[in-house]
């Protein structure tokens, strides 16, 4: 493996390891805040709750819009390591 390939392997690698942070932390910070939204609406603030859903929502939604992106990039990277390894001069 030459040195080009060797970067483009990390730089994959190191993309996929900060989309599953990425990942990790939306999913933690929509569990956190929907559990504030349900603390919350216990206490009769059900507008406030509400919006801490709506937050909540859209933090989950993220987490799964990184999953994706995540799935297509370790797609990418597995046909990327196949071609390198097979040596070829071009991807088919």
């Amino acid at each position: 493996m030459d040195a080009s390939a060797s970067t483009v392997r990390t730089a994959a690698l190191e993309l996929m390891r900060r989309l599953t942070n990425e990942m990790l932390a939306d999913e933690a910070l929509a569990s956190a805040v929907a559990q504030t939204a349900a603390e919350v609406e216990r206490d009769g603030c059900f507008g406030e709750a509400e919006v801490l859903r709506v937050v909540a929502h859209n933090h989950r939604i993220r987490a799964l819009d990184g999953q994706a992106q995540f799935a297509g990039l370790f797609a990418a990277y597995r046909h990327l390591q196949d071609w390198l390894d097979a040596g070829s001069d071009r991807p088919s």
